[in-house]
């Protein structure tokens, strides 16, 4: 005889009931853990907080790309990362469903070469730099100036050690459109070589500004205010030439800036149209933009009709924009599931007068005050995004570019009349003038810092 079990349910129905059991439908399931730090490269080991807003939640996690359970190492505290890893993590709470599982991978590298390289911001400088710096001092161990190979830019970036992409904008009285120069990289040298088809069409009429690239990928994003979108390229891994991806170029209004966040999840543009505030895009597989909800997010408390944002930064928790129109910097923190932003409390911060471009270094936010030539030095509150001045700050004078090195040990400077280095003070982020130093330069200076792999290193 049949058992009353299979009197009511199939075979079939029994094997679903059996594989379900372990969900049950009328408990919430807990919040996904959260980590401190987002996926990203790293030149020294870092130190990880996991946490979860589930109230009485354990947290389980594995460092070697396996799925957590709850028999998995429990956490009690911050955890080191010292080489490359993929970490896991759910949450188990009585009453409670298992959490999703969280997953971030980090890269743990052993620094090699680190060249800083500056292309001129107009058209009266003749150079274009390439400095190598000195890992120990922070200083030039030696450079290279050549023939600029623009007559002025608003934007460069590089693409995972091995291509550089230089924007080269429509100039008051040439006619013409913007295009974007490409060089490749020499990991032994440091030496930018202008790739076969140099300089790329982007569009008729394009006024192409600032560049971002996705992570680990072969994907960079150009901002182009001649014809308000937004262009995305894929590169080809041998020639480095750039082809547009499918259904670039993506409208965005008037904005010069963007930034791509650490997860390559996102992208962020500074929106210059009024009032002013943050375009934010999902980036899918291929590359392409999709718009977030809720975008453009607006600047609260903002004290003027226009804000007029132009520089941003993405840290992976925040995003930053400088508000030119009303000194003062906005602050939003990032949904990491939707990429949706909410204003942190207090923002915006006072800054100084006509703040322009941003850089951080670790936990230290630092930003250009073009009329004043200074910079204003914060502290990034690491759960909250709010932003405190520290001591001593505003620092320097007759700045208008910036770059932090990507150990966050230093910070250069370009002036109208040479580039300075500083030492960043670990504890409390102030800076100190530091040996680097090359004068000369007639002009400011768009700069990047590639770090390259220690395997690359002569």
């Amino acid at each position: 005889m049949k058992s009353r079990l299979f009197q009511f349910f199939p075979p079939f129905a029994f094997v679903f009931i059996l594989v379900f059991a372990g969900c049950d439908s009328t408990k919430q399931t807990a919040a996904m853990p959260a980590f401190s730090l987002k996926t990203g490269t790293f030149y020294e080991s870092k130190t990880v907080k996991i946490t979860d807003s589930t109230s009485g939640a354990a947290i389980y996690y594995t460092t070697d790309g396996s799925t957590p359970t709850t028999a998995s190492t429990a956490y009690s505290g911050a955890i080191t990362v010292a080489e490359t890893e993929t970490v896991k993590a759910i949450a188990s709470a009585k009453g409670y469903n298992d959490s999703e599982v969280a997953s971030t991978a980090y890269t743990i590298m052993t620094p090699g070469l680190e060249v800083l390289y500056g292309a001129a911001r107009t058209a009266r400088l003749n150079y274009f730099e390439t400095l190598v710096i000195d890992p120990d001092t922070g200083g030039f161990s030696k450079w290279t100036s050549g023939a600029a190979p623009v007559l002025g830019t608003n934007g460069m970036a590089t693409v995972n050690y091995k291509f550089m992409y230089i924007s080269f904008p429509q100039l008051t009285g040439v006619t013409g459109n913007g295009e974007v120069i490409g060089y490749s990289l020499d990991s032994t040298t440091g030496k930018a070589t202008e790739l076969a088809g140099s300089p790329f069409f982007v569009q008729t009429q394009a006024n192409p500004q600032g560049i971002a690239v996705v992570p680990d990928q072969l994907l960079f994003y150009v901002a182009d205010t001649g014809n308000n979108n937004i262009h995305g390229y894929s590169v080809n891994s041998t020639t480095g030439v750039p082809t547009e991806i499918s259904g670039s170029p993506f409208a965005s209004g008037t904005t010069q800036q963007i930034t791509v966040d650490p997860s390559g999840k996102y992208l962020y543009a500074a929106n210059q149209s009024e009032p002013g505030g943050v375009l934010a895009y999902s980036i899918g597989s291929t590359g392409a933009l999709t718009a977030v909800a809720g975008s453009p997010f607006s600047v609260k408390g903002q004290t003027a009709a226009d804000s007029a944002p132009f520089g941003i930064l993405d840290t992976g928790s925040f995003v930053y924009i400088t508000l030119a129109g009303t000194n003062q910097i906005a602050a939003f923190s990032i949904d990491s599931s939707t990429g949706a932003l909410t204003a942190v409390a207090g923002s915006p911060f006072t800054t100084g007068n006509n703040p322009t471009l941003l850089a951080q270094a670790k936990d230290f936010l630092y930003a250009v005050n073009t009329y004043d030539g200074t910079i204003s030095g914060y502290q990034i509150d690491d759960t909250t995004g709010a932003l405190t001045e520290f001591s001593g700050s505003p620092f320097a004078s007759g700045v208008n570019g910036i770059i932090a090195d990507p150990t966050g040990s230093y910070l250069y400077v370009s002036r109208f009349d040479n580039i300075l280095g500083y030492n960043i003070d670990a504890t409390t982020g102030a800076l100190t003038l530091g040996p680097a130093s090359l004068g000369g330069i007639n002009s400011g200076l768009w700069m990047t810092i590639v770090q390259y792999p220690a395997t690359s290193t002569p």
